[in-house]
């Protein structure tokens, strides 16, 4: 049986996450509403390795790892390490679900297979003339990236009318690629720059997304850096 656990956000007040834990495999879902009327994306799914009271979560889509400390009853997860907007929160367990019900949202092999064989054909076609990066806001479908002159950046999921800050921080431009550093997270999502998109690399993103993130023209900054 897979346990379900809800994170305990103080901030939520329209919507919830859920961590549906499995032995070997986990799906982290971000949920505004309630029964037929509700909306979810996935913020993080992969692989669950436990060492005695530890559970490390190692993220498909952006190569990360979770982190989260069980209680001695085992009624909470502590995130020692995770997202940004997990900070300072915790997994609360709300009960058991049925297993298929969790391998029906998302074939975690055939998604990391995938990644896999896209980031190599990445690779062979890489662009070795530098680009330069539009600042302003990047949308793939219930997705946005947000690109200050400050230096910092903002992932928000959309869910109906309701949107979330999922991760925060730095960001800089390396060559033709950009790096965003998630400090409670410890890690840099990756992602292209294009002359007219940002193609992402290790980034967190729902599993029906797309990989390209178009420019909302009427959101973008009269900047570029080269």
């Amino acid at each position: 049986m897979g346990k379900r656990r809800q994170l305990n956000a103080r901030d939520f007040s329209e919507a919830y996450c859920g961590l549906y834990l499995q032995k070997d495999k986990y799906f982290i879902l971000l949920t505004e509403g309630t029964s037929e009327l509700s909306s979810s994306s996935f913020v993080s799914y992969g692989r669950v390795c436990k060492k005695d009271n530890m559970y490390y979560l190692k993220d498909i889509p952006c190569n990360a790892e979770i982190v989260l400390e069980a209680s001695g009853d085992m009624s909470n997860l502590v995130i020692r390490k995770g997202f940004s907007f997990m900070q300072n929160e915790r997994f609360w367990y709300q009960g058991d679900i049925i297993d298929d019900d969790l391998e029906s949202m998302v074939d975690i092999e055939s998604v990391y297979i995938r990644k896999r064989e896209r980031n190599l054909h990445k690779r062979k076609h890489k662009i070795s003339s530098l680009l330069p990066l539009r600042l302003g806001v990047y949308e793939n479908k219930s997705i946005t990236l947000s690109l200050d002159s400050d230096y910092l950046y903002q992932i928000h999921y959309k869910l109906n009318e309701y949107s979330q800050i999922v991760s925060k921080g730095k960001w800089i431009k390396d060559g033709n690629l950009l790096k965003l550093y998630d400090a409670f997270l410890d890690c840099s999502f990756t992602a292209l720059i294009d002359s007219s998109k940002i193609t992402v690399i290790d980034f967190p993103n729902d599993v029906y997304s797309d990989y390209d993130y178009l420019p909302v023209e009427e959101k973008m900054l009269p900047l570029i850096v080269k």
